[in-house]
């Protein structure tokens, strides 16, 4: 088996920097990896939540079409008026949409109507879907009844959505107030002195001094710690040159 060499543990820190960059270059994969899975989670999540629910089309109630015509919901037996339709061709409008592929039929109600049926007519006889289908909702494979004989199905010459509702409002931003006039800014008064007391936080000018005073302090330390190294090298120079 190949071993992959590793850094090795005596080298300085300037030869680890290459191997230090490969394990912070394969970290940072990684950590790509998860966010734009999380996106991609993320993303299917809110596709899912804006999308209309899709529900099978229930068991219609066939009619003779003469006792049916275009947007007579009374007629089918459906409360409310004719909100959209169409002939034998797709058709959207405000309420919704209508699709029509082959002889099959699929119908979405916008958010803020519900449909107490839906009519589809095909052939010399009519189905009535009855509801009610509250929007946002897609309602799938309609179709007119089956004609001459039993799943043989016509294609639709026209269908229309009765029900009622209205499109949701959308609230209207707050208009904007004339801002408040500014007003003299208060007259500034002599700063308080500031006392350090045993005993008492603190504050002001105090604060400062302890600041530069740190400061000073760790100047100095680094300033010794590097006259220490010079008069060890120098030392152990002069040992050199004596033997």
């Amino acid at each position: 088996m190949a071993w992959r060499k590793g850094p090795d543990p005596t080298a300085t820190a300037a030869e680890a920097l290459p191997h230090a960059g490969r394990r912070l270059s394969y970290a940072g994969k990684g950590a790509v990896a998860i966010t734009l899975a999380a996106i991609g989670v993320v993303g299917v999540v809110l596709v899912g939540s804006v999308a209309a629910y899709a529900d099978p089309a229930p068991t219609p109630v066939p009619f003779p079409s003469d006792n049916i015509q275009p947007g007579d919901c009374d007629a089918a037996g459906l409360t409310g008026t004719a909100l959209f339709g169409g002939g034998s061709g797709s058709a959207s409008d405000t309420e919704g949409s209508g699709t029509v592929t082959g002889n099959l039929l699929d119908v979405t109600i916008n958010a803020g109507f519900t449909a107490s049926g839906i009519v589809v007519k095909g052939g010399p006889n009519t189905n009535v879907y009855h509801g009610p289908f509250v929007g946002l909702v897609t309602i799938e494979d309609m179709h007119a009844p089956d004609h001459p004989g039993p799943g043989q199905i016509p294609g639709i010459s026209h269908w229309f959505v009765c029900g009622e509702g209205s499109p949701p409002t959308s609230s209207e931003p707050p208009t904007s107030s004339e801002p408040p006039t500014s007003s003299e800014p208060p007259t500034s008064s002599e700063p308080p002195t500031t006392t350090t007391e045993p005993g008492l936080p603190v504050t002001g000018a105090a604060i400062g001094g302890i600041v530069f005073t740190g400061i000073a302090l760790v100047i100095g330390g680094a300033a010794l710690m590097l006259m220490l190294a010079r008069r060890r090298r120098d030392a152990g120079t002069a040992t050199e040159i004596t033997d």
